[in-house]
């Protein structure tokens, strides 16, 4: 989840801050959105504007859990902007799979009218929907292999070897800085980010 602003409402791995602007959220998953963002804001000279536009990234601890911190954030007058996965691979044809049912109710709280299982990504004014989950994603466009080296070369050097697992947020900012130092487009990232940005203007802008 991605805040805006200061005074923070409640803090159970979810926090939520009122201001002049609006809340963004992601899905947690040992920020895994929060490290190819960041490091991709960074990389692309945005980082500056995303922290004067008064941006946090906050957990939400999944998607289950994103509902109730944002229909309170829309009741506040925040405009949020959400990152999650679809987990399009997941799901099943039953109505009640949680994947669909999960997906339906923030598609439905953030006023789209996609399917609630997309069979592709999803970059929305106010959301991005993976079609499957963040890493595989953009490790899919990167390609298997170009990404298998530059983790690799990114554990080597930062010596994150032993017991760091491949969602570890300082391997995957190692990775993707990495391939985007040696000129590797990740045309999804930068569509997401540039999205994101764009809200946050607009959010500013509106005020």
């Amino acid at each position: 989840m991605l805040v805006h602003g200061q005074n923070p409402l409640c803090d159970q791995g979810r926090k939520i801050q009122v201001d002049k602007g609006g809340v963004y959220m992601r899905k947690y998953k040992p920020c895994l959105s929060t490290a190819f963002l960041t490091t991709y804001l960074r990389h692309a000279g945005l980082w500056d504007e995303f922290r004067r536009l008064g941006c946090h990234f906050v957990a939400c601890k999944g998607k289950t859990n994103m509902s109730h911190p944002l229909v309170i954030s829309q009741g506040l007058g925040m405009c949020p902007f959400l990152v999650f996965d679809g987990d399009f691979d997941k799901a099943t044809e039953n109505a009640n799979d949680e994947h669909r049912r999960d997906n339906a109710c923030l598609r439905n709280l953030l006023g789209s009218d996609i399917d609630s299982i997309p069979d592709d990504n999803v970059i929305k004014k106010n959301f991005v929907l993976w079609r499957t989950r963040i890493m595989d994603e953009i490790r899919h466009q990167v390609g298997d292999d170009i990404w298998d080296v530059a983790e690799e070369s990114a554990r080597n050097h930062f010596k994150l070897q032993m017991g760091v697992r491949r969602k570890n947020s300082m391997l995957i900012a190692a990775t993707v800085e990495s391939l985007l130092e040696d000129g590797q487009n990740i045309d999804v990232l930068e569509a997401a980010s540039s999205q994101l940005i764009a809200h946050c203007k607009s959010v500013v802008d509106a005020k």
